[in-house]
């Protein structure tokens, strides 16, 4: 599940429960901030637009980029 960062409309990663498998396989974590996708950068308002593209241009194979940050804990 994601949600919104506060202050930074940012999309973070609430819990990896229920995450498709091959997904929960890359390695989130909670608190996990999706920075980017395909080196666009990924906020509340821009994620419908990035997901919209990928739909009508993606074909099966094409590499998927993600960019995490990812706090330090403490």
């Amino acid at each position: 599940a994601l949600e919104i960062g506060e202050g930074n409309n940012a999309l973070i990663v609430a819990d990896t429960l229920y995450l498709a498998d091959d997904v929960r396989g890359m390695g989130y974590l909670p608190g996990d901030e999706i920075a980017a996708i395909n080196g666009k950068k990924v906020t509340l308002e821009s994620i419908l637009s990035i997901l919209e593209e990928m739909k009508q241009t993606a074909k099966e194979g094409d590499p998927l980029n993600v960019t995490v940050v990812r706090q330090k804990p403490g």
